[in-house]
């Protein structure tokens, strides 16, 4: 169980590390686009859906939860 704890925490990290500090490095350096506008094309295509997802598992995370408690009263 340990060892599925750091595997799934090394991949979150490397998701975290290709999807959101590298194109800001990228981008950000202006040697591929220049135009400050990528930023608003990487919040709607890549931070966006990311928050939705999360929003949607720990919704459904809580759903389990509030389904235990109630059958325990």
């Amino acid at each position: 169980m340990n060892n599925i704890n750091k595997e799934l925490k090394l991949y979150i990290f490397y998701y975290f590390l290709i999807f959101f500090i590298l194109p800001f490095i990228v981008l950000g350096s202006g040697l591929i686009i220049k135009d400050p506008g990528w930023f608003i094309e990487y919040i709607v295509f890549i931070i966006l859906p990311t928050f939705l997802i999360f929003v949607w598992y720990y919704k459904k995370i809580l759903k389990e939860k509030l389904k235990f408690i109630k059958n325990i009263y």
